[in-house]
């Protein structure tokens, strides 16, 4: 069945994958199988690296959250408190603290050693979409159906504030490298940044022309690499170096600075720049000037130096749509995972490895 959902460990030397099938898998760097196993009762819907690579956490559909060993790939915990499918699931950057968000409307943090529920956030009035850390892990973001984002103080377990702005879903949110500004993407067609630097968030701007969307997702880091991936029938936002953020609508791919007043002079929320894809773009990464479009079968290469978007090449070998995108820690390898039920690694020149 279709794959959901892939992740790269903290070195780039496994690849987890998540699928429709109810399987957890673990891959090398060269495609070598490195086991499968079937623990949910339902898909997998999210797969997340401790940033140590001992553990590979899975939500899904099933209402869980399950533990994986990342060596021996035995099941450690299955966690069990969520009454509704869980959407997302994400580790703290020192890999102390595991949060999950839930369709029961609620997140809620874990102890992965000791497995226990160290407290459940409520307040949201619908599905819990994405959960992002701040890179200090001092803060955490849930975004959700009922439109807004909150902002979670992890040592008090109360919420900072609400940021309400968006007429529709938020399907992920993300914060900066610095961890001064906040990004959201909505099904409202916008991407809209906050500015955290005060004691209250504030919204700064909105990107226009944006689609269902990813915002940003830390992958190293010493990089600052920012990606994201796309679930069934959302487009996409990523970005690289907090520098630029690059949404899809439709066949439509859209170039923002994250200054939007900065060197290129454009109104604010405006586009740099922008490109049409040959077909409907499912999914995007972005890492320095190259931006990678999951494009029906293939994966497409441009590259953004100069200021004008260049096709570079396409990736070929998928037989069904490509659905979720991934960077290895340097970027050395680009993961990408497809409805045709398989996984296949590139290297940065386009080059399929394995």
């Amino acid at each position: 069945d279709a794959v959901s959902t892939v992740a790269w460990n903290h070195d780039g030397s496994l690849l987890a994958s998540g699928s429709y099938d109810l399987t957890m898998r673990l891959w090398t760097p060269d495609g070598h199988d490195r086991g499968t196993r079937r623990g949910h009762n339902d898909y997998v819907r999210r797969v997340a690296w401790s940033p140590d690579g001992e553990f590979v956490a899975s939500a899904s559909e099933d209402k869980t959250v399950k533990i994986w060993n990342g060596k021996t790939m035995d099941e450690e915990s299955s966690l069990t408190e969520h009454s509704d499918a869980v959407s997302t699931v994400a580790w703290n950057h020192d890999g102390s603290l595991l949060a999950s968000g839930s369709n029961d409307g609620t997140v809620k943090l874990w102890d992965p050693k000791t497995m226990k529920v160290m407290g459940t956030l409520e307040g949201h009035s619908g599905d819990v979409n994405c959960v992002a850390w701040s890179p200090d892990g001092e803060f955490f973001a849930s975004a959700s159906d009922d439109a807004t984002i909150k902002i979670w103080n992890v040592k008090t377990m109360e919420e900072k504030g609400t940021l309400k702005g968006h007429s529709d879903s938020v399907l992920s949110v993300a914060f900066s490298p610095d961890c001064e500004t906040l990004a959201s993407a909505s099904i409202d067609k916008t991407v809209k940044l906050w500015d955290l630097s005060g004691a209250t968030p504030v919204e700064k701007v909105t990107l226009t022309r944006a689609r269902q969307g990813k915002a940003w997702q830390g992958l190293d880091l010493e990089a600052r690499e920012l990606a994201a991936k796309v679930e069934t029938r959302r487009s996409v936002v990523s970005s690289t170096s907090g520098q630029h953020i690059v949404t899809a609508n439709h066949h439509m791919v859209y170039v923002h600075g994250t200054d939007p007043d900065g060197k290129k002079k454009k109104k604010q929320g405006e586009p740099l720049a922008c490109f049409r894809s040959p077909a409907r773009v499912s999914t995007v990464s972005c890492r320095g000037t190259l931006v990678f479009v999951g494009v029906d079968k293939t994966v497409k290469l441009w590259a953004l130096s100069g200021g004008t978007p260049v096709e570079k090449g396409t990736l070929k070998g998928h037989s069904d749509t490509v659905g979720s995108v991934a960077w290895n820690h340097d970027g050395s390898l680009l993961a990408s995972g497809s409805s045709d039920k398989t996984v296949r690694l590139w290297t940065p020149d386009g080059q399929e490895k394995g």
